[in-house]
């Protein structure tokens, strides 16, 4: 994940004045809330549902515009059952 984080930023997809490393904790501890601790489990949701509203804001917030509008084309491709670009 790190190898994607400085990727993207070198790709201008996310800011340059991140620290890839300390994205990539604070992303791993709201997914060890979603996947073991349950957290979310109380509002029903799916997991795609849950990562949209979890993990998706806190990438959105690293990315710049070309990112956020390559990130919104990926969801959207998802969410209609296209095929995803990788």
């Amino acid at each position: 994940m790190i190898q994607i984080l400085h990727r993207g930023i070198e790709e201008g997809a996310f800011r340059k004045d991140i620290i890839p490393e300390a994205v990539l904790e604070g992303m791993g501890v709201l997914f060890l809330a979603i996947v073991r601790e349950e957290k979310f489990k109380k509002f029903g949701l799916a997991t795609f549902e849950i990562l949209l509203n979890s993990i998706t804001p806190s990438l959105r917030g690293i990315c710049t515009a070309e990112g956020l509008k390559e990130m919104d084309e990926h969801i959207s491709s998802y969410q209609t059952g296209e095929k995803i670009k990788t």
